[in-house]
């Protein structure tokens, strides 16, 4: 089960935590890696890690390079520039790779007519196989470079079905990225249920909009929470009925309860840290979806 939202900050990190406490036998799988938190509620303790590389950066090799310039003019990212050195002839420069700015694109490999260019593996991004009080967990460093956090968020789904073939365990809990990027088809191919969480907001509608053709288009059954669903109950309503007309399922509420934050300062799940209020409504909801 994949739990999503349209963007940051709408609650399911806070659900995913508190799931982490109500199932049994599950891996928990943090798959919002361009934004993680989740380990800061659970604090895993890292037990493996392994780099992962999506793709690799140029790297200029100057004993070739006669300095012609081909690279930097057809470079549309930027990332080729002219630098001259200390101690040189003014005029002698050669040109040099931004590292960050470099997209992977191999063009420069490809066009350079010395063969001056090479291709390298470049790895920013780590993988995580941790252990909680919950339960093993999955779940990644991502590194400056952006570009690859779809593939990382699959390398990190594979990694947690292995681990739960490993130790026997029949279900994969998904903090899935916020948004609606690769990431986040990523986070929901090949899940068995989406929970979509929702702020009652005009924001929250058009997420909702956008994420019931996503899951249609995979053919994924969707619920829908709505979080502090009090706060508007007219557009609670409306966010629900149009969960209807879309052919998904209206899970439940959540409502507005300063307990989710006071249990997130306290480094713990709000069904852990309180009763009554917002950790019963999260309960109801876990019991929906364990009888589904």
């Amino acid at each position: 089960m994949a739990v999503v939202s349209g963007r940051g900050g709408a609650g399911k990190t806070s659900i995913v935590a508190s799931f982490a406490l109500l199932a049994k036998r599950k891996v928990l799988v943090d798959c919002d890696v361009e934004a993680a938190n989740l380990h800061l509620i659970l604090t895993p303790t890292v037990e493996h890690e392994e780099d992962f590389c999506a793709g690799g950066k140029a790297r200029i090799r100057p004993e070739r390079c006669t300095a012609c310039g081909f690279c930097m003019r057809l470079c549309r990212f930027g990332a080729i520039f002219f630098k001259e050195e200390m101690g040189k002839t003014p005029g002698m420069a050669k040109p040099v790779i931004r590292r960050l700015l470099c997209n992977g694109c191999k063009l420069c490999v490809r066009i350079c007519p010395e063969e001056a260019i090479d291709f390298e593996p470049h790895v920013e991004s780590r993988m995580l196989v941790s252990k909680t009080d919950y339960g093993p967990m999955v779940h990644a460093r991502l590194g400056m470079d952006l570009k690859n956090a779809g593939q990382l968020v699959a390398a990190v789904r594979k990694k947690a079905r292995s681990v739960a073939a490993e130790k026997g365990l029949d279900q994969v809990i998904i903090d899935g990225s916020s948004g609606f990027g690769l990431a986040v088809s990523q986070s929901i191919t090949g899940t068995d249920l989406v929970l979509a969480v929702f702020e009652p907001n005009v924001s929250g509608e058009q997420d909702f909009l956008r994420l019931a053709e996503l899951t249609a288009h995979f053919r994924i059954p969707l619920m829908v929470c709505v979080n502090k669903w009090d706060l508007n109950k007219e557009m609670t309503e409306k966010i629900e009925d149009l969960t209807i007309e879309r052919n998904a399922r209206p899970l439940g509420r959540v409502r507005y309860d300063r307990n989710v934050a006071n249990a997130m300062i306290a480094g713990k799940s709000v069904v852990e840290f309180a009763r009554g209020g917002a950790a019963d409504d999260i309960r109801k909801l876990w019991e929906k979806i364990s009888e589904s």
